[in-house]
């Protein structure tokens, strides 16, 4: 499937025209999955229909979802043959929650003639009917982008003919832009586009050119992508006498659920004109659509991922179209990039042979090349890593000399550069690239590592209070033997810094932070990678740390016992149960607080709201489940087949495979019964009691779950959107879950006396050992973290997990002088000075190794603690 056209989608409005009061389209899972279908499958593009709710349901709630996820093409309507330049009333219009552009583009809408099934496969009958509603605008836009599909791959783009050996498959992004790029806007601010029909309606031969056309088209569907820094640039020589437009549209990485602004990466269109105003998109001040301008104090658009430059009576001349990678942190960024115009290609030069690399001294690269007749300038293009490399950024542009001394490069990893000829002096009129070279600069490394951060934090469920802290490996282009320092807080959006760090020279991908935690608060937790290096500055060898931000958090509690659970949507602890949308945690509405979980019905809806395990204590204990809750789901009690309406049920289901979800009775009953369920959920199609109706005070309900005790279970709370009835929501507060297994307190333990350095994992210089007669002398750093006092514990060759012996409570000065026995392996360890020790030793990634016998050699020993990491 190269396009997917859908005509459905979840709204805030129903069948009748009442627009839900109090819901909200965010960006759902539904939006996530569409943009991450066309980031996954460049090639694929996906269509929907914007809705219905023009005359009746404002935005940002006006267009549904998935209409709201950016990639797509949201399709609007207008009116049908003479009124084809009309939008229709009906038609959603936009902007989205982040302010986006939507509808993309329009398409006929009204009185649109499709096949009408009688619901009879044997019949094979051929009716039709006409129909209203962006559901038709959708299918329509869907067959015009087939026709720009054919026109790629058949070969019309090269030869302005079908010539199918010259043809190539297009990407979803180069579709959507050349259907953007015909787009005829609507609105009073044409061609620029608004909000009730994007950038207008879809006319394919404004811009596809064929033999005899008075335009011609260029496309750059560049899927090797670029990066933050990159530049793409095009030079053409324009003529008078027709519109001159430039589209760019990018499939972007999908954000987080529930995004406030969905964008991710930023790419940015440029056009300069003859007379060198350099023109980009904006967000306008008073509507919020996309405009040009060419004032540099205007601000770029940063939401929408598609951007369009129209100049109807264009300066005859040279004009440059560039695209940069403004900041790109999910990348590299494919792009498709469609120019439309009387233009001819600017007589570019040839391409300069390969560039000779040379590193005349640390950090530094010269790049030198021959002549190319006819240039009048020379780019030069740098990767990380060998050729053929990608992305690119130019390094310098406009170079009248065949040399560039190049002081920006790092020592010890692989650039590749290549060089163009340029045949103006602004440096746009661009010959193709020269062969590639590659060159390892000298001097040392002092790019940051690549690193995602933390990715989880969790109670580690200990008598003494822990949290268990896991991420993911980091890649340096210096070096292997990659470090982690660890940051914590119990302030959100703390800075990471020495003052909060608790941890360094970790070698894993894993800890337990154990040291000075208390039972009940929240901490929040940052991790980051330093290399090997040395000399910049990192906290662990003074390597390259980089300096993400991404936070875990969690508090930590001791091992379950049982109790009552408790959760109410995160005014006082942590909301647990599982929203799948249209589900969310709203901020207000709550039963005896502020927040509530709160599921918003429509026709389409089937959405659980579940919680996490529960391990309930044997049925002759009595687990209960109660909960507050109001509703105000559409409901009919004289409805044509008998009382109807959207629902909520109750419903639980045992471990460990929690497939057997049944209906849980609750006192006092259900409120509202319904003789004709109607709706896609395959648990509420019986005739029964249900939330269903309005009722705004908030009631508690209760059930008991001995028939499902003694084991594992999970409870959700099921939303069912009617067909006929589907509006309204549905609140759920104050959930108590009791003789249920429940995290336990637990107890603060004191940070443990230091380790001693082994320039390893903990920091400092390292211990070393010389012979001084019959003696050794053992030294160490003293100066880094120093203990109370040290243990020097040994052990006989052959047994090593066993101490035989120790020296006790030296003086922590850094040096001590011993006698030892032959044949004896021995560590040194910090103490308090009284019972307790620290680390007895370290393997290269920091795990602690642990032996037997420390209270038999020094029998003040009775604790060992090792949470001191010598932050």
């Amino acid at each position: 499937v190269c396009i997917h056209s859908d005509s459905w989608g979840g709204a805030c409005y129903d069948i009748f025209g009442n627009c839900t009061a109090g819901c909200t389209i965010p960006y759902d899972s539904f939006a996530r999955d569409a943009d991450l279908a066309m980031w996954t499958y460049p090639d694929l593009l996906l269509v929907t229909s914007a809705g219905n709710g023009g005359q009746f349901c404002p935005p940002p709630v006006s267009v549904g979802t998935p209409a709201n996820a950016k990639n797509l093409i949201t399709a609007g309507s207008v009116g049908h043959g003479t009124a084809a330049g009309t939008p229709s009333a009906f038609s959603s219009p936009g902007p989205v929650f982040d302010g986006r552009l939507k509808p993309t583009l329009a398409a006929q809408g009204e009185s649109t003639v499709s096949a009408a099934s009688d619901a009879n496969p044997a019949s094979g009958n051929c009716d039709t009917c006409s129909l209203d509603g962006t559901s038709m605008s959708s299918p329509t836009t869907a067959g015009l982008a087939a026709l720009v599909r054919e026109y790629y791959t058949a070969g019309f783009y090269a030869t302005g003919a079908r010539a199918p050996g010259s043809g190539f498959t297009p990407t979803g992004a180069l579709l959507k832009a050349t259907l953007i790029d015909g787009g005829v806007a609507l609105g009073a601010a044409a061609p620029s586009p608004d909000f009730n029909s994007g950038y207008g309606r879809i006319l394919l031969n404004a811009t596809l050119a064929f033999t005899g056309s008075p335009f011609k088209l260029r496309v750059d569907d560049h899927r090797a992508g670029i990066t933050t820094g990159s530049v793409v640039t095009h030079a053409y020589d324009v003529a008078a006498g027709e519109p001159f437009r430039a589209t760019l549209v990018w499939t972007d990485f999908p954000a987080a659920l529930n995004a406030a602004v969905a964008r991710i990466n930023e790419l940015k269109l440029e056009v300069i004109d003859p007379a060198g105003n350099v023109w980009f998109q904006k967000l306008d001040g008073t509507s919020g659509a996309p405009a040009p301008t060419h004032n540099p104090a205007d601000s770029h658009d940063t939401v929408n991922v598609e951007e369009r430059l129209v100049f109807s009576s264009p300066a005859p001349g040279r004009w440059v179209v560039r695209v940069t990678g403004v900041d790109v942190p999910m990348g590299p960024q494919p792009f498709a990039l469609v120019v439309r115009g009387s233009l001819t290609d600017c007589p570019a030069p040839a391409s300069p042979g390969a560039p000779t690399l040379t590193t005349p001294a640390d950090h530094q690269v010269q790049v030198s090349w021959s002549s190319v007749a006819g240039a009048a300038a020379y780019n030069v293009y740098r990767s990380l890593g060998a050729c053929p490399g990608g992305p690119w950024i130019p390094v310098v542009t406009g170079l009248t000399g065949t040399s560039y001394l190049d002081t920006t490069v790092s020592g010890g990893v692989t650039y590749s550069y290549y060089v163009v000829a340029t045949s103006d002096a602004g440096a746009f009129c661009e010959s193709a690239p020269s062969p590639c070279a590659q060159v390892v600069p000298t001097g040392d490394c002092f790019l940051l590592p690549s690193f995602a951060g933390l990715r989880t934090a969790t109670s580690a469920g200990t008598s003494t209070c822990a949290v268990s802290l896991t991420w993911d490996p980091a890649t340096s282009p210096c070096t292997p033997g990659l470090r982690y320092n660890l940051y914590r807080s119990a302030t959100p959006g703390f800075t990471p810094g020495p003052p909060n760090r608790i941890a360094r020279c970790l070698g894993t991908t894993s800890y337990t932070d154990a040291a000075n935690l208390a039972h009940g608060t929240t901490y929040y937790y940052v991790v980051r990678a330093e290399d090997a290096t040395s000399g910049h500055g990192g906290p662990c060898q003074g390597g390259n740390e980089e300096a993400n931000v991404v936070q875990a958090a969690t508090g930590p509690a001791g091992p379950a016992v049982i109790g009552t659970f408790i959760d109410d949507a995160g005014d006082t602890g942590v909301a647990t149960f599982t929203p799948n949308p249209p589900w969310i945690v709203a901020t207000t509405g709550g039963n005896t607080a502020p927040k509530v979980y709160r599921g918003d019905s429509d026709d389409s809806t089937c959405a659980d709201l579940t919680s996490p395990t529960f391990t309930l204590a044997s049925p002759a204990q009595g687990p209960q489940l109660s909960f507050a809750t109001i509703h105000t789901l559409e409901y009919d009690p004289n409805g044509f087949f008998g009382a109807e309406g959207s629902v909520g049920q109750v419903e639980i289901a045992t471990g460990p495979g929690f497939t057997n979800w049944t209906r849980v009775p609750l006192t006092p009953d259900y409120p509202a019964l319904v003789e004709f369920p109607f709706n896609n959920c395959d648990s509420t199609g019986n005739v029964a009691k249900y939330f269903s109706g309005t009722d705004t005070v908030y009631k508690t309900y209760a059930a008991s779950l001995a028939n499902w005790a003694g084991g594992d279970a999970k409870i959700r709370f099921r939303l069912s959107g009617d067909l006929l009835y589907p509006g309204g929501s549905w609140w759920i507060d104050d959930i108590h879950v009791t003789q249920t297994l429940t995290p336990g307190s637990c107890t603060t333990q004191a940070t443990g006396p230091p380790p001693i350095p082994d320039g390893a994992s903990v920091p400092g210089q390292p211990l070393s050992v010389a012979l001084s007669g019959a003696n050794l002398v053992l030294a160490w750093d003293a100066a880094s973290c120093p203990p109370a006092a040290v243990n020097v514990y040994w052990g006989n060759l052959g047994n090593f997990s066993t101490f035989a012996g120790g020296f006790c409570n030296l003086a922590p000065s850094g040096t001590a002088t011993l006698s030892l026995p032959g044949s004896v392996w021995f560590v040194v360890a910090g103490t308090d000075g009284a019972s307790t020790d620290g680390s007895w030793s370290r393997d290269g990634q920091g795990n602690e190794k642990n032996y037997a016998g420390a209270s038999t050699a020094c029998p003040a020993i009775t604790q060992h603690v090792t949470n001191n990491d010598c932050p």
